[in-house]
């Protein structure tokens, strides 16, 4: 998908290296940073498929970084994109819904982490990952929620949209047992990425915000052969998810659901991708130290 608006850096920012040096030229202005797992996710906002690592120019004031699954990977994109200049941090894909209410192609747009517990399944963060601690190491405590207003009512009118907390397992949640028993922490939603980046966030002093789109809901089953099958990059690796459908033949059962729920995800992430452009992903914050700095040159 072209990205109505995208800087033409964008035709070469799918090479790791090319960004890197490209990346400078624009650090005098304030930009919102967005992580990225997959390159699927990424692909809303740029022009061509960035393989994880890219780190690349959507606009003037928005970057993407494709980090890779999972939390080490997020955070070490993260503080890449902090470490380039980024005022605001952005966490930016997919997500498993935990409610029953929520329809693939929802958006979740949250400020607040819930962290994963192996015994009781979760537990509200105190440690500075929760929307509390992350207004006040931002410039204004109301900066996060603002900016969420903000993106609802631009996006409410187009895509459906929830508020919530979102919790993050270190591992794929596969089955409706596993999303009911997170969600019974207050979570709407599910992700491996969001904490680590909210972390980040929160010990650079900058806003951030989560917004995931429902592909699987709370009672679709992601078949065991198609987990195993995605490797850190986000790829299916098509030997090895047929050796799992052989050996598990009944999955297959699964995968149109699981096709159409994507499709839908797809859609709704696409539409969201072009508010990036229109710079609804920068808070009031960021966009005021731009102007600051056009009108200091």
């Amino acid at each position: 998908m072209t990205v109505r608006g995208a800087s033409s850096v964008c035709r070469a920012d799918v090479d790791p290296e090319l960004t890197q040096g490209m990346v400078p030229a624009l650090a005098d202005q304030p930009f919102v940073g967005i992580v990225a797992a997959l390159p699927a996710e990424a692909r809303c906002l740029v022009r061509s498929d960035a393989p994880v690592g890219a780190r690349c120019v959507v606009n003037a004031r928005v970057r993407v970084h494709v980090g890779g699954i999972g939390a080490a990977a997020a955070r070490q994109a993260a503080t890449s994109l902090i470490a380039d200049g980024a005022a605001a941090l952005v966490s930016w894909g997919f997500a498993a819904g935990l409610e029953d209410t929520l329809a693939a192609g929802t958006l979740v747009i949250s400020d607040r982490v819930v962290a994963a517990s192996e015994t009781t399944g979760a537990r509200d963060r105190r440690d500075g990952f929760d929307a509390t601690a992350s207004a006040t190491a931002s410039a204004s405590p109301s900066t996060s929620r603002a900016w969420a207003a903000r993106l609802s009512t631009r996006l409410g009118r187009t895509v459906p949209i929830v508020h919530g907390a979102i919790v993050c397992p270190e591992h794929v949640v596969r089955t409706a047992d596993e999303k009911r028993a997170l969600g019974a922490s207050g979570a709407v939603a599910a992700d491996m990425e969001t904490a680590a980046i909210a972390s980040v966030a929160v010990a650079a002093g900058v806003p951030w915000l989560a917004m995931r789109v429902v592909v699987d809901t709370i009672d679709m089953v992601v078949p065991a052969s198609v987990a195993s099958a995605i490797d850190a990059a986000g790829k299916v690796q098509m030997v090895r998810l047929l050796h799992g459908l052989l050996c598990r033949p009944s999955d297959l059962a699964s995968l149109p659901a699981l096709a159409r729920a994507y499709r839908r995800a797809m859609r709704t992430l696409e539409i969201v991708g072009r508010v990036a452009v229109d710079g609804l992903l920068i808070p009031d914050s960021v966009a005021r130290g731009a102007g600051a700095a056009e009108h200091h040159r």
